[in-house]
């Protein structure tokens, strides 16, 4: 944790890059308005195709972590500082989680503290994660937990609660990979039980507490995979070499001011150590070669499926940037380390052949380096000088002429190299390797900005324009709108609804190309009105990015020039979304409505029947109840009702519900259901254990007493 405040130091925003800027902080300001005004929201028409929360997933509606942070949005106006406190932590909650889990192992108390530190300063969790990704640095924080409270139940007989609690933290983050990892390690738990021929009791028991997670998974994920119909995301399998990782970029893994031959986004090579596993790898490779016999299972699967996805291409279906899967690697070399090391220590059988095998490995790494990125010479050189003075000790201590007392000093000789390492990397590296996009620090910014004021503002052009001309106090982008307090169509999402998108070239984050102002003003086919009355636009800022020109404004709307933008506002705002767009053959009227629900009145409808079209998104999910039906959306995106003839009078209620609500509703309850009657079961067992053998205690007769 203290390594981590001390990034602060070279970049005060190192917490505040890119995706935490473009897309967290947005998140955590709405959630934390709504939780104060007593709920969340599962539905924004506003915000169109970034508007279905539950089905983007890393809103984390059920996340309490993801609550705790919102509300601290509610209290404090600096961005900056809450990005820390909401990040930083979780680098200790990673230590401490490893830590234990070693220790279940079998590590010492002293090499699992080494192992634990170690994690947390891989090049993944220290330079994107922990910098941009905040929910993969969660994720990858509360893994271990998750591990250490199987573990705790299964092999130490312990209460299963500390799973159910951490499992639950981790799953209701939303975030896939340490998902994806439970599932793996739920795989090599049951095939170790069944290989070992255990008693069929503790199959069913691992198969049990398989399903809470599932069962929470499916509360989670499943409200996407059921809106993949109308979405898309970025995928197949395909690689397009962006942050993926090679044989080459492992072989220099044990080299902390390694620079590798990732590709970053902007098309150049990571400018940061992002490849970095742990020092200890020279020396785990030779004592993996000694005790691979005795290596856990359980771990085995983990860590060789987690370098598996390291490997693999940039696009693997919906799972993109394998970099992302680092973690899991580290994690599992991590425990390895800590269990062998410690093996190593009792046994003190250290050859000289083994001393060489690690000098070896250690220069392979450093000349692999060097040839790599030669202009990051000075730094490898620097950084394994330091690594191989403590490689030697560490391999003196584990032979059998090692001096007395070493095995508390060696450790922490080790630990002292890591932290050692990790300033050396400040200097080398001291500002984030994501990008900072400018974005102000504080919440009071946002309201101010120039083309805020009216519901319903889309972005046309390249947002990082705005950076470089300064033009934040114009317009912002992607989730920093939300900051604002008014709709915008341009927010983050990561699932593009390619029937309203592909329209005006709309991308994930909102940007567009500049052919979108004239998609937006532009009459529409067969006599529908322009896409951007549809859409219920009344603000279209025009990024100067050179790839636009200067917008003439439609009849009824207005031009504003700005330093950084074009703003053309409608001079007479239209509705907010959400509501009745247009009708043909039928006329309605409101009687009340809310972001998931409008409840319509008939006032007239054709003998044949009219047609009513409403200004949202045709999510899967919508259900309607009285004389209407859903029928196909106009314009291939627009939520639209056939109207019975003969209904003046009734009402028509259109209710939305991510689909498979119910099914998602019950496997959470389920779930907790689950997790409380075991863990009270649990406790009231071992309570009753304790009862008896109290018994037992006070009734057996006292020993003869010679006289």
């Amino acid at each position: 944790m203290g390594t981590g405040l001390a990034r602060v130091i070279g970049d005060s925003r190192y917490f505040f890059a890119d995706d935490t800027q473009a897309g967290a902080t947005g998140v955590w300001y709405v959630q934390g308005q709504r939780l104060l005004d007593g709920g969340v929201t599962l539905l924004d028409p506003g915000s169109w195709q970034g508007g279905n929360y539950l089905a983007e997933g890393q809103w984390g509606l059920f996340s309490p972590i993801l609550w705790a942070v919102s509300l601290g949005s509610t209290v404090t106006d600096d961005l900056v500082l809450l990005a820390i406190a909401a990040k930083v932590p979780f680098l200790a909650v990673m230590a401490a989680g490893v830590f234990l889990l070693a220790r279940s192992f079998g590590s010492s108390p002293a090499w699992a503290a080494v192992a634990g530190f170690t994690v947390t300063t891989a090049g993944q969790t220290t330079y994107v994660d922990a910098t941009s990704w905040i929910t993969g640095l969660q994720g990858a924080a509360l893994l271990p937990w998750v591990w250490w409270g199987l573990r705790r139940h299964l092999v130490h007989g312990k209460g299963p609660g500390a799973y159910f609690v951490s499992a639950g933290l981790m799953i209701t983050l939303g975030y896939l990979a340490p998902v994806l990892m439970l599932v793996l390690l739920f795989a090599a738990l049951l095939g170790e039980s069944i290989l070992r021929r255990e008693p069929r009791t503790r199959a069913v028991r691992i198969l049990l507490l398989g399903l809470y997670s599932g069962l929470l998974s499916l509360l989670v994920f499943l409200p996407a995979l059921l809106s993949a119909q109308v979405t898309s995301r970025e995928g197949g399998i395909v690689n397009r070499m962006l942050l993926t990782t090679d044989l080459g970029d492992l072989a220099v893994g044990s080299l902390a001011t390694a620079l590798p031959t990732i590709s970053w986004f902007n098309g150049v090579l990571a400018p940061s150590p992002v490849a970095y596993l742990g020092w200890f790898l020279p020396l785990l490779v030779v004592l993996l070669l000694r005790y691979w016999r005795t290596v856990p299972p359980s771990v085995a699967v983990l860590t060789v499926g987690a370098l598996f996805l390291l490997l693999a291409p940039s696009d693997l279906g919906p799972l993109r940037f394998p970099l992302r899967m680092q973690p899991y690697v580290v994690l599992g070399l991590g425990l390895l380390f800590a269990v062998l090391a410690t093996r190593a220590a009792v046994d003190r059988s250290w050859s000289v052949v083994e001393r060489r095998r690690v000098r070896l490995l250690l220069g392979l790494a450093v000349g692999l380096a060097v040839s790599a990125v030669p202009a990051n010479a000075d730094w490898v050189l620097v950084g394994a000088a330091l690594q191989a003075i403590v490689q030697e000790l560490v391999m003196r201590a584990w032979s059998a002429d090692r001096p007395a007392g070493s095995r508390l000093r060696v450790p922490a000789v080790a630990m002292a190299l890591g932290v050692g390492l990790s300033a050396i990397t400040m200097v080398q590296a001291p500002v984030s390797p994501m990008p900072d996009h400018g974005l102000p620090g504080s919440i009071d910014a946002y309201p101010e900005v120039a083309a805020a004021g009216q519901h319903g503002i889309v972005t046309v052009g390249d947002f990082h324009a705005l950076k470089d001309s300064g033009g934040f106090d114009e317009a912002v982008f992607a989730n920093a709108w939300y900051l604002t307090g008014w709709d915008s169509l341009s927010v983050y999402t990561v699932l593009r609804f390619p029937a309203l998108a592909d329209q005006f070239c709309a991308g994930f984050r909102g940007e567009t190309c500049a052919a979108a102002y004239d998609a937006l003003v532009a009459p529409g086919d067969g006599g529908r009105p322009p896409l951007a009355d549809d859409l219920l636009v009344n603000t279209i800022v025009v990024v100067r990015d050179g790839a636009t020109t200067r917008p003439v404004p439609p009849t009824g709307w207005s031009l504003e020039v700005g330093d950084a933008t074009w703003i053309v506002r409608r001079d007479a705002p239209t509705q907010r979304a959400g509501s009745v767009l247009r009708t043909t053959g039928a006329e309605v009227s409101v009687v009340r409505r809310s972001d998931s629900e409008i409840v319509l009145r008939v006032d007239d409808v054709d003998a044949s029947g009219g047609q009513v079209v409403l200004s949202r998104l045709d999510w899967p999910g919508y259900r309607v109840t009285g004389p209407a039906r859903l029928t196909d959306p106009d314009r291939g995106f627009l939520l639209t009702l056939d109207v019975a003839p003969g209904s003046t009078g009734r009402e028509i209620v259109v209710r939305f519900r991510p689909p498979g609500w119910p099914l998602e509703i019950g496997s959470g309850l389920a779930a907790v259901v689950l997790a409380l009657g075991w863990t009270a079961a649990a406790a009231i067992g071992r309570r009753r254990v304790r009862a008896e053998a109290s018994v037992v205690a006070t009734t057996r007769p006292e020993a003869d007493v010679a006289p």
